[in-house]
Order: structure tokens, then C-alpha cells, then sequence
């Protein structure tokens, strides 16, 4: 087997991981929505929405690290991504938004994302070691 084909098969399915979460997202959110309650819906996707743009960064850096990238580069990443995350709620909080139920059920849409990427990893251990065996 070649090294290529050992990183493929090493390497997160990021597309699967956004679809997968967009939908729990989604689901999480929909009774928000049907009991007509749309600014808790909204704020759940917000919520939902910041959870899988620092996942998918997180994602990015975590690969760059295992690709021996420009630690410096990984690193700041990192820091404008919780300073970005910090001044948008700083400001969103300067402007009267305050925190509710439908925020914290969009950042638990996070739980069920990573069950997926934990069911995933153990799928592609159970198959190398079944090619190995």
C-alpha cells in the first residue's frame, strides 16, 4: 500500500462532517420553528452556525499541524479565531442580544457532530484492522 493511499484513507471527510452537521442543525432547530417561536429558531442556527465554523476551522489547523505546516500560521489562526469569536458576541451583546434557550440548544448541536466524527474515526480503525488481519 502506498503512503498516498495510507494519507487518504487517515484524512477527515470534512464534506461529510458539514453535511452531517448542518442537518442536526437543522433538526435541532425545526420544532423552534413549528412551535413559532422563530427568534429562538434563529438563534439555534446562529448558535448551530458558529459551531461548525470553528469546527471546520479546527479541522484546518489540526490538519495543518499533522502536515507539519508553518506553526505560526496554526497558531494565529487559532487567535483571530477566538478574537473574532469574543468581539462578535462583545458586540452583539452591545446591542441588546442577550443569550437564550435556543442559542444553547444550537451549541449542543455540537454533541451529536461529534458522536459522528468518533463513529467515523472507529469505522475507519475497524476496517485497517481488518485489511491488516
Amino acid at each position: 500500500m502506498s503512503a498516498t493511499a495510507i494519507q487518504s484513507d487517515q484524512s477527515v471527510n470534512t464534506k461529510a462532517i458539514v453535511l452531517f452537521h448542518t442537518i442536526a442543525v437543522s433538526l435541532i432547530a425545526l420544532p423552534f420553528f413549528w412551535c413559532d417561536a422563530a427568534r429562538y429558531g434563529w438563534n439555534c442556527v446562529f448558535a448551530g452556525l458558529l459551531v461548525g465554523v470553528n469546527l471546520l476551522l479546527l479541522i484546518w489547523v489540526l490538519k495543518g499541524f499533522l502536515q507539519k505546516k508553518s506553526v505560526a500560521l496554526m497558531t494565529s489562526t487559532i487567535v483571530f479565531k477566538y478574537a473574532v469569536l469574543i468581539g462578535l458576541l462583545f458586540l452583539l451583546e452591545q446591542f441588546g442580544w442577550r443569550v437564550n434557550i435556543g442559542f444553547l440548544v444550537g451549541l449542543a448541536a455540537l454533541f451529536p457532530t461529534l458522536g459522528f466524527i468518533v463513529y467515523r474515526y472507529w469505522l475507519n480503525l475497524k476496517e485497517q484492522t481488518n485489511e491488516i488481519v
